[in-house]
């Protein structure tokens, strides 16, 4: 049987010396990818019940949602394996609490995500175009009038933090998507 489509993730800082290799969903990790969601709709129920008193705070509970609903489930959901290097003094683990990925250096966080919906392009929720109309993935987002033209870069590929190389063998540290390793910060 063919294996799933794959992309390493490979991210060093000093403190994190780690590759993550991230596959195309299979339905165990649809299951998986709602079972996150379901516990971050839990989550959200719980933490956001406070009153929001300014425009500042609505947008970053927004984005804080956003994070918490599509984001850390489908980056959780995609896992093929993770390979932390033996010098590593902060290690990454999954399942991973949705604290522990707020806490993730932003640029490994965006490489992951970036990586999590170009393998699963079904799971990036639509978005709205400058006139605040909703599209779906790989629609343009600026209205039809503005140009005809078509570029051969996928939107945001300039714009990538992280590399990102076809998997290797693994020395054994990575972990396996079907019983993961405790959950970790």
């Amino acid at each position: 049987m063919p294996s799933p489509k794959q992309q390493v993730i490979e991210y060093a800082d000093g403190e994190i010396d780690v590759k993550i290799t991230l596959r195309s969903a299979t339905v165990r990790d649809g299951l998986r990818r709602l079972a996150y969601r379901q516990e971050a709709d839990d989550l959200i129920k719980v933490e956001k019940a406070e009153e929001v008193t300014t425009s500042l705070e609505s947008r970053l509970l927004l984005a804080e949602t956003w994070l918490t609903l599509v984001v850390w489930p489908c980056c959780m959901a995609c896992v093929a394996g993770i390979d932390n290097k033996p010098d590593s003094t902060r290690k990454i683990l999954v399942p991973m609490s949705l604290e522990g990925f707020m806490n993730l250096p932003e640029a490994l966080a965006l490489a992951w995500e970036n990586g999590a919906f170009e393998l699963n392009p079904h799971w990036t929720p639509p978005s709205r175009n400058s006139e605040g109309e909703l599209t779906e993935q790989g629609e343009e987002s600026e209205p039809d009038d503005k140009s005809d033209s078509q570029t051969e870069s996928s939107p945001g590929s300039d714009e990538k933090t992280m590399e990102t190389t076809e998997p290797t063998t693994s020395n054994g540290t990575s972990t396996d998507p079907k019983s993961p390793g405790e959950s970790g910060d």
